[in-house]
């Protein structure tokens, strides 16, 4: 069964998102892989004309931060990134940096 690892605002290039993180519990002894395997999800937010506070998937950003194993996988200790709100908040202030120019960061 899915956890939910965090819920979280945050703003990227001048828009407001909220990221969701969620892990699984792997455990596959026949291929040597045992881990937590996670998936970010970013939404956009708007408001709609009538008020209502909307969320749209935002593949782009989803894309960017992806899913991934942090345990081992066919034997091989593996590491996923993006397993809490720092993380993501980190990068996408590097990707919004690099946006505007600043630091030449790309």
């Amino acid at each position: 069964m899915p956890e939910i690892v965090s819920v979280f605002a945050a703003h990227f290039r001048s828009r407001a998102f909220l990221f969701l993180i969620v892990k699984w519990h792997y455990y596959l002894p026949g291929v040597e892989t045992e881990g937590d395997y996670y998936e970010v999800k970013a939404y956009a937010t708007s408001y709609s004309p009538s008020g209502t506070l909307t969320f749209k998937v935002d593949g782009h950003l989803s894309e960017t931060f992806g899913s991934g194993i942090d345990g081992r996988q066919e034997g091989a200790r593996v590491r996923f990134k993006y397993k809490d709100a720092i993380s993501i908040k980190k990068r996408l202030s590097k990707l919004d940096r690099a946006a505007t120019g600043e630091n030449g960061w790309q």
